[in-house]
């Protein structure tokens, strides 16, 4: 059982378990920590992760999770003067959405915008500044301000992670894809329907952390799928790294196209139009799948495998039965197709594997 004074290290623990997708090692932990008390804020905000995954997340996430500002695991924690929504009739009135945490949720979060919408809603988004370019292309009619100072008059405001308990329902309103439908400025032109078929591939992340690099490879791994000619990789990496792309060009049948006058990390407008472009994009668990996916294009997203835990200080999550926790409806739509790497499985002989899932598009879910 972990020990920890500090609630950080204690979360953070647990993220291992839970970005290695032992789902059932992550939720015995937190109900043994919720049996021994303590860290009370800490231990509801991932308990409300662990009610996602047993799709009962409305019992426990617009409390629990919220305590995850108060443990300091949301951020940032902006205030207000005007209170938090909770599900308020918002007919003609105006609520702020603001985004929290990784971009890459707040994509997954804007899927609620059109229900909102519905409601009659006047929707405020306020960003970071490489996905507002993005927004206002999706959204000519919502305000997306630039500053904190200039947000306008409204209603009420909710960070973007919340929305997820007031408004999503595993069987009323699953999943959605291709919410997000940006106008393509006339200069620039699509390149859809060539051939051979255009994959677009993203297999690291330029955030590293001890939860997340399992799941990160270099490009020449992908060899499998792309030593054959009837696909074409186009990088939608963050930065190109020149040593890696010539040894994925050494072992591909065509060179990876890559766009060096475009910035894919700070113009997400312009990663969502190349996205756009693709037949299907290849993606780590990053930023550029749940992009992709919102946008609407088939998402082939996949996922390391965590190394095992000391059997005398912690769960072995190798015993759990992990294959009866992959309820991945929670946070995905219905183009995503989620990939794990075996246990002693190489990444050549995984991405052997997913070309097979490549060339199948019948198989979805998790494998």
């Amino acid at each position: 059982m972990m020990e920890f004074s500090d609630p950080k290290p204690l979360v953070e623990k647990l993220k291992q378990l839970y970005f290695g997708g032992y789902y059932k090692a992550f939720a015995l932990e937190v109900a043994a920590l919720e049996k021994k008390g303590g860290h009370t804020d800490a231990v509801r905000y991932v308990n409300s992760i662990v009610a996602r995954h047993e799709l009962r997340h409305r019992k426990t996430w617009v409390e629990d999770y919220d305590c995850g500002f108060a443990c300091g695991m949301r951020r940032p924690d902006l205030q207000f003067d005007t209170p938090k929504w909770q599900g308020e009739d918002l007919k003609n009135r105006t609520l702020l959405i603001w985004a929290e945490d990784g971009l890459g949720d707040f994509i997954r979060h804007l899927r609620h915008v059109e229900v909102l919408r519905a409601q009659g809603a006047r929707i405020i988004l306020y960003a970071p500044p490489k996905i507002r370019p993005l927004l206002k292309a999706c959204f000519d009619d919502i305000a997306v301000p630039e500053t904190i100072d200039t947000i306008r008059a409204h209603d009420w405001h909710c960070p973007s992670g919340s929305l997820d308990g007031l408004l999503w329902d595993a069987k009323d309103n699953p999943q959605t894809a291709g919410y997000l439908s940006p106008v393509r400025p006339a200069t620039l032109r699509g390149n859809a329907g060539r051939k051979p078929l255009d994959i677009g591939i993203c297999s690291r992340s330029l955030k590293r952390a001890a939860d997340r690099d399992f799941n990160y490879t270099d490009l020449a791994s992908l060899s499998p799928i792309f030593e054959s000619p009837l696909y074409q990789a186009h990088s939608l990496q963050y930065r190109d790294d020149d040593r890696e792309l010539a040894d994925a060009n050494a072992v591909f049948a065509k060179p990876v196209k890559i766009y060096g006058d475009l910035d894919f990390y700070d113009d997400l407008l312009a990663l969502s139009l190349t996205i756009l472009d693709m037949d299907a994009v290849i993606s780590t668990s990053s930023l550029v799948a749940d992009l992709s996916a919102a946008l609407g294009v088939r998402t082939l997203r996949f996922h390391g495998q965590a190394l095992p835990y000391n059997p005398e200080e912690e769960i072995v999550p190798d015993l759990l039965g992990e294959e009866e926790l992959y309820p991945e409806i929670c946070w995905y739509g219905p183009l995503t197709e989620i990939s794990y790497r075996k246990a002693g499985q190489t990444w050549p002989e995984f991405f052997a594997d997913l070309r097979d899932t490549l060339e199948d598009p019948q198989e979805t879910g998790p494998r």
